[in-house]
């Protein structure tokens, strides 16, 4: 069992019984004088030796012991990942994360561990479902941290048992209702990372329109004439994402998805294929989004359905907007909103820099819709020129493509995202937190502001931050002001505790430079 856990125990006996209780436990478990470190790992006959012990020499159940040491847990295991934590959530935002933060956590100290499987799905904004499975058969103690979390965040909760593995079911998985929301009145602020999604793991971006600069196929069934074109970010990628034949595709999609006419294949990229279709009921265009491949692990699955129901619930003009999920077998699907304009990549390799006014304007529209998607516990981990949708005019853009990051793997590494926009941590194999996001923030606003494209600087993504000597040789950054360098190296800190993650001193930064312009 991982030692920080092993450390509350020890620290929950001592505040509430006193050091020698402690000393007596380990001599009672047979393990006298034994000291935990929380970056260590051990073996769980001896962190069950110490249970019973617990519970002999206090005289109390087992269960009832684990459950009030994972609600003491709590706070403690928040303060942990008290970094990886958005400062604006709260319970379900940090369940919804639960995964990634003890995983992270746990493999620090042991990158072969085997942590146990918790997965956390909203099912509305008042009733989350937990999932738990672990051959520790620690499930009180899993139900224990998930009242304790109401604690922190002074929300009242209800946690109900719906299935336990002690009674023979293959898992055991709790509903979290929230009762009452008090944290307004006093909110603990607090960070706590996430497994989220972002999309695809393209090499960049282009359109996804297969003649998005011409009209519409002969013969198409489209009733459209305007010809928008549909962003699918990274699926449609330098890589060769083009289609070969918009035919190649409609096979993955029956001719009618419940009440959504699909009416022909727009773009592909390395996982995703985008289509044009109809919604009959509202009479409105829509984009559907499904994967290239045709089986899609359960896990996966879950996590995609689960996720993108909950960012179809947030509305920000920023965001584009999600009107629906489901799966078709085992293949997920959404539905999104029918874009006009191009991708911001697309622009930004026509040759032209866009002006300083436009570039930070478009920038600030960007941190508006991330950190939107940040406050309902979502990390995007795909933020890139080919996933930011411009209008005609260039006075306002939209971020997509969500939903996929979870089923969209590099290929043999495990990680979601594009290649040279990754944070530093990502490469090294941590699960992404919300500052990842920044750092692509970053490599974007070297484009954006300097035109010096991702793949100019071979050590951008590296720890040991070696992308700073090679920017100081490019005549395109030496000329930019020293506010806007500094407020990119910050973005581009390799550390994450170090990174530039405050949204409102990034718009302080842009709104001054403006000023100036």
């Amino acid at each position: 069992m991982h030692g920080s856990i092993s450390l509350i125990v020890q620290k929950f006996i001592e505040t509430n019984f006193g050091v020698d209780t402690w000393l007596q436990i380990l001599e009672q478990a047979g393990l006298p004088g034994l000291r935990f470190s929380p970056l260590q790992h051990y073996p769980d006959e001896a962190i069950n030796q110490i249970v019973q012990a617990t519970c002999e020499h206090l005289e109390i159940e087992q269960d009832v012991a684990l459950r009030t040491v994972g609600r003491f847990a709590a706070k403690d295991l928040i303060r942990l990942g008290r970094k990886m934590l958005h400062p604006e959530w709260r319970t379900f935002e940090v369940l919804s994360n639960l995964e990634t933060l003890i995983h992270r956590t746990v493999r620090m100290g042991d990158p072969d561990a085997e942590p146990a499987d918790i997965q956390c799905h909203q099912i509305s904004d008042s009733q989350m479902q937990v999932i738990y499975s672990s051959r520790r058969g620690l499930c009180a103690l899993a139900s224990g941290i998930l009242s304790g979390m109401g604690d922190v965040f002074s929300q009242k909760l209800d946690v109900i048992e719906d299935a336990c593995c002690k009674r023979g079911d293959p898992f055991c998985a709790f509903t979290v209702c929230l009762l009452e929301d008090a944290s307004e009145k006093s909110a603990v602020p607090v960070t706590f990372p996430m497994r989220s999604f972002a999309v695809d793991t393209d090499r960049g971006s282009a359109r996804t329109s297969a003649d998005a600069a011409g009209g519409q196929k002969s013969g198409s069934e489209s009733s459209f004439t305007d010809n928008p074109t549909v962003l699918a970010g990274s699926d449609s990628g330098e890589n060769g994402g083009r289609l070969s034949s918009r035919e190649d595709w409609l096979h993955l999609l029956p001719s009618q998805v419940g009440r959504y006419r699909v009416l022909d294949s727009i773009g592909a990229g390395g996982m995703g294929v985008v289509f044009q279709g109809v919604d009959e009921e509202l009479g409105r265009s829509v984009a559907i989004k499904t994967l290239r491949r045709r089986e899609v692990s359960t896990t996966d699955l879950r996590l995609f359905l689960s996720e993108a129901r909950q960012l179809a619930r947030l509305n920000h003009p920023r965001v584009v907007k999600i009107f629906d999920v489901g799966r078709i077998g085992s293949r997920p699907f959404f539905v999104m909103e029918w874009l006009q304009g191009i991708t911001l990549h697309e622009r930004l390799t026509n040759g032209l820099r866009l002006p300083f006014d436009m570039a930070a304007r478009l920038f600030i529209q960007i941190l508006d819709a991330l950190e939107a998607v940040h406050r309902i516990g979502i990390v995007h981990r795909d933020v890139k020129p080919g996933n930011i949708m411009i209008t005609p005019g260039g006075t306002s853009c939209t971020l997509l493509d969500f939903g996929l990051a979870a089923t969209s793997r590099m290929q043999g590494s495990g990680i979601s995202g594009t290649l040279g926009y990754l944070a530093p941590e990502r490469l090294q194999g941590m699960p992404g937190d919300f500052r990842g996001d920044f750092f692509s923030l970053g490599v974007l606003s070297l484009e954006l502001f300097a035109g010096i494209p991702a793949g100019q600087l071979p050590g951008l993504n590296l720890r040991n931050g070696d992308h700073s000597k090679h920017l100081n040789t490019i005549d395109e950054w030496n000329v930019l002001n020293e506010n806007m360098k500094e407020l990119i190296e910050g973005l581009l800190q390799t550390d994450p505790d170090a990174r530039q993650c405050d949204g409102d001193r990034i718009r302080s930064v842009l709104r001054g430079l403006l000023h100036e312009f």
